[in-house]
């Protein structure tokens, strides 16, 4: 009996879908990492202006040139880089330029800072193309080669999220408007 109770609770609990690996709209989907890894230095400071709304099928009669687009300076010490960019048009941003997470998602609970749940944690390279990436730590004195391999830039922390409204009263975009952010940059890189 006991072991027939057990082959049914395990049957019952791969049933259920893992946190991590399901994904709401809103940020993306860090998922789970099978080889441990860790965070190391330098520290990079960043601030972040981009326009966070849909990437697809804009609304008639808006400019989807206008949709997605982002600018990134970095600073270290003394040095500073900055450019330009599209977003990656696989980012979910179905709260437009909103600050506090609405309602649960992928494993945030509601109320939560949604700047961080949309772009922490995950590589630089998910959201600023890699070419830019490259150019940006070049700057730097920092040799990338492949922002998808490790050492992986990623952003560890926010601070001083802004939405800033939009000049346009009429948008078609729920929470029109600009975000800007400040962020710490790090490296992920295997545990040792």
């Amino acid at each position: 009996m006991r072991r027939a109770m057990m082959v049914l609770i395990l049957a019952l609990l791969m049933a259920l879908p893992s946190p991590g690996l399901v994904m709401a709209s809103g940020g993306a989907n860090p998922g789970t990492e099978t080889n441990p890894t860790k965070i190391v230095g330098p520290i990079i400071s960043a601030t972040v202006v981009l326009d966070p709304h849909w990437l697809d099928n804009p609304p008639a009669g808006y400019d989807p040139n206008l949709i997605g687009r982002g600018s990134i300076r970095f600073k270290k010490g003394t040095l500073t880089s900055g450019g330009v960019f599209q977003l990656n048009s696989q980012l979910p941003f179905n709260w437009g330029c909103e600050l506090i997470l609405p309602q649960d998602s992928n494993g945030y609970p509601a109320g939560s800072e949604l700047t961080m749940v949309r772009f922490g944690n995950i590589p630089l390279s998910s959201w600023v193309p890699s070419d830019l990436v490259i150019k940006l730590f070049a700057g730097l004195g920092i040799t990338l080669t492949n922002p998808a391999e490790y050492p992986i830039p990623m952003v560890t922390d926010v601070e001083n999220a802004v939405c800033t409204p939009a000049s346009l009263a009429d948008t078609p975009f729920p929470k029109p408007g600009s975000l800007s952010f400040d962020a710490v940059i790090q490296f992920k890189v295997p545990q040792k």
